[in-house]
């Protein structure tokens, strides 16, 4: 039993396991050259059959019971009108090109909004099976191995003994500004350790893993 009082954590829950394990099947029936792939914002930014799969039933499974729920998919699921300013944010595979090369980074997410402000937010880990549970004034959890435990940010000494996680846009002009801090240079491509990490990257960040995210 998860240990979150905020009434929306079941749902949000069950939707976001249930589509990690389509997921998690999909990717052992499929190789990557029978994925049907198609191009989003660049031809680095891919989509497949998967992520529409993924993103169908967790639209399917956050609708049941409710007569209008609005949701903002990344793959295009969208609609439903919003009751109290409530909306279901939804990433049916955080990090496609990972999943399409079985490289163990991917992962499902799910927020809910409400009047613009981010109240619930789960991750699962597809190829860990480790959840991410976080809510507005309750922290944030991780259950492993059917236990949970409250994460915390870790407390580096310094940035140059940090652990640095960071990721690039799909955009070549955003990329640009990738590797600078404050209009200069970054050196933290080349004095610290660096891990590249997809939009879930916060989550090795808040249970102590990275000293540092860009």
């Amino acid at each position: 039993m998860h240990p979150m009082k905020h009434p929306d954590v079941p749902k949000a829950l069950g939707a976001a396991l249930k589509a990690a394990q389509l997921i998690k099947q999909r990717r052992v029936e499929l190789n990557r050259d029978s994925l049907r792939v198609e191009l989003k914002s660049s031809n680095v930014d891919p989509v497949t059959v998967v992520d529409k799969e993924s993103e169908r039933l967790i639209a399917d499974l956050l609708r049941a019971g409710e007569a209008e729920v609005a949701i903002l998919g990344e793959e295009g699921q969208a609609g439903g009108a919003c009751q109290g300013g409530r909306r279901w944010v939804v990433d049916p595979i955080d990090g496609t090109v990972n999943f399409l090369y079985d490289s163990h980074a991917y992962a499902v997410s799910i927020a809910l909004e409400v009047e613009g402000r981010v109240e619930l937010g789960v991750v699962v880990d597809v190829p860990a099976g480790t959840v991410f549970v976080a809510a507005l004034g309750e922290g944030a959890w991780r259950m492993r191995e059917g236990q949970w435990e409250r994460l915390k940010c870790s407390q580096p000494a310094s940035l140059p003994e940090s652990l640095v996680a960071t990721g690039f846009s799909y955009s070549a002009e955003r990329r640009k500004g990738a590797g600078t801090t404050g209009g200069r240079p970054s050196r933290a491509g080349t004095r610290h350790p660096a891990i590249w990490l997809r939009s879930f990257g916060f989550v090795p960040r808040s249970g102590g893993k990275c000293g540092c995210l860009l």
